[in-house]
């Protein structure tokens, strides 16, 4: 057994190497815990003022993120304990329902649309990050092969196309 929680813990997750697993609980706190040894690998992850209900590992096992009852989605260092505020993150316009069509269209439609407007075409390349039906994450936001950052300040699509240009024509 793992112990050190002082009340039920709520959610588990293995780090990608399968070397660590990270645990959240109700006593508002998440631990590292060396799945080879039982014992607890560094500080407990402090900051929840409600109890943790989910816990996930990033892809490359640096970072810990962790949702609670506080209504808090943090993401944790490993290496410093701290929680990080260098999170990137994309959503599209208008907040509507987004998708990649099979020709590599980024579509967006209402709620109540049945047919959705092609918004841009994305090369290949980048298609893989692009997965956002409402919003993506990123954590670092630096992180290589990270997902791709659309900044959508100005952005105009659909009827309203030629907002991009002024009077002069640029």
């Amino acid at each position: 057994p793992l112990q050190g929680h002082t009340d039920l813990v709520t959610s588990v997750a293995y780090s990608p190497d399968v070397k660590h697993v990270a645990s959240g609980s109700k006593d508002y706190i998440v631990r590292l815990w060396d799945t080879y040894t039982g014992e607890q690998v560094g500080q407990p992850f402090q900051g929840h003022t409600a109890q943790v209900t989910s816990v996930a590992y990033s892809p490359d096992g640096r970072h810990v993120a962790s949702g609670s009852q506080d209504c808090i989605f943090r993401i944790w260092d490993i290496q410093t304990s701290d929680y990080q505020n260098d999170i990137s993150y994309t959503h599209s316009p208008h907040n509507h329902i987004s998708f990649i069509s099979p020709q590599g269209w980024l579509c967006s439609s209402d709620e109540n649309g049945l047919d959705p407007s092609l918004i841009f075409w994305i090369p290949p390349a980048f298609r893989h990050g692009f997965s956002d039906s409402r919003q993506i994450l990123t954590f670092p936001a630096n992180a290589v092969n990270c997902a791709v950052q659309v900044d959508w300040i100005g952005f105009a699509y659909g009827s309203n196309w030629t907002a991009v240009w002024n009077e002069d024509g640029n």
